[in-house]
């Protein structure tokens, strides 16, 4: 096994050409864009150091996982190279290696419009991973290079990374901008579970869409409407809080009312910014298993009665996503709980649609 993990090694160092430049982000002062707390910089992480004897070892853990971060620059090079190491196995049985532990590509030209850059076509999965990203000679008329927005691994942790590029070409890094964020906290779902992609987890989609920071703060098993973690989230200075527990909630429907107002009671002491309050998407195969929509319609009605209550207490800027609004159709997820790429697409299109409206209302984003 140590030989042929050797080889693969041996391998990736051979991809690029003995002129690409590696570049260490971190040594070139790049800003790690998706974390909501300035203490997290020249890390890969989601939680601040100081939340480690506050949530539980399990959050903990997946804090460390990349979900949502992304690397931005600027670079007029035809080949791209990625290569990183990361610390868990690379896939799992719902999930490929390209979600679990990939990255992604996108480039935004100077009209706001974005391409995907698809890598070449066995990414290297090994002891060290190796995206490489090739040809990229086609720009808009007046460009000469792209805004490039690197997504990384959903649901591992990055020991380290390196991007590389021909001598002659240039690569700065387009630091983190000040507008508020949208900071969503939730599932495995909002997590990534299960793109094929980085940039497919819904979280992604939303940001891309909207050219709008995000802040994902999912926790696989973990988005339990904890009162620790909505003291953790009110030190954030959101734009849009989007909460998005259900899917964990199902079992424990009956603390959703409780759980919610503290939650509530704790972000409204900091911040008067609108609140999106996700209801379960539900599951696609409930039409076959009525017992599996019995339970997550238990836990729609103990939200929404929560929602209502929150109301009647006074507690304004509050906004409410039903399950209807998302529309999941039956191939929209991988194993009848997580979504598929179609499914997050549906996830991202309702969420969207709703964020947008709150965004005129509000004036959140100027």
């Amino acid at each position: 096994m140590k030989r042929f993990l050797c080889i693969l090694t041996l391998l990736s160092s051979l991809t690029a050409p003995a002129q690409t430049r590696w570049i260490h982000p971190f040594e070139e002062g790049a800003q790690v864009h998706g974390q909501g707390w300035s203490e997290l910089n020249q890390t890969y992480f989601r939680l601040p150091d100081k939340a480690k004897d506050v949530v539980s070892k399990k959050i903990w853990g997946l804090s460390r996982n990349a979900a949502g971060l992304s690397l931005v620059f600027r670079s007029n090079a035809p080949v791209i190279y990625v290569r990183y190491q990361v610390k868990d196995s690379l896939n799992t049985y719902h999930m490929p290696s390209t979600g679990r532990s990939g990255v992604d590509l996108f480039a935004r030209d100077n009209d706001g419009r974005l391409r995907w850059c698809g890598p070449k076509f066995r990414p290297i999965f090994g002891d060290t991973i190796v995206y490489q990203y090739n040809d990229i000679t086609y720009y808009p008329q007046g460009a000469d290079s792209y805004e490039y927005h690197l997504y990384l691994p959903l649901y591992n942790t990055l020991e380290w990374l390196e991007i590389g590029i021909p001598q002659k070409s240039f690569l700065t890094f387009v630091p983190v901008g000040d507008e508020k964020p949208i900071v969503v906290y939730g599932t495995s779902i909002v997590q990534g579970a299960c793109a094929s992609r980085p940039g497919m987890a819904w979280t992604s989609m939303v940001e891309c869409d909207l050219r709008h920071p995000v802040v994902n703060l999912g926790f696989a098993g973990c988005g339990k409407m904890e009162p620790e973690v909505f003291e953790l989230l009110a030190e954030i200075d959101a734009g849009i809080y989007v909460i998005d527990c259900m899917p964990n909630m199902v079992s424990q429907a009956n603390l959703i009312q409780e759980r919610l107002l503290k939650g509530l009671e704790i972000l409204r002491a900091k911040h008067d910014c609108p609140i999106l309050i996700v209801e379960h998407s539900g599951y696609v195969n409930e039409v076959t298993n009525e017992k599996r929509g019995k339970s997550y319609q238990k836990a729609n009605r103990m939200l929404q009665e929560a929602y209502k209550e929150a109301c009647a207490q006074g507690i304004k800027g509050l906004y409410y996503l039903t399950r209807e609004e998302f529309g999941l159709q039956m191939n929209g997820m991988v194993e009848a709980v997580h979504p598929s790429d179609l499914g997050m697409r549906q996830l991202a299109d309702g969420i969207e649609q709703k964020l947008r409206k709150i965004i005129r209302k509000n004036k959140v984003y100027r």
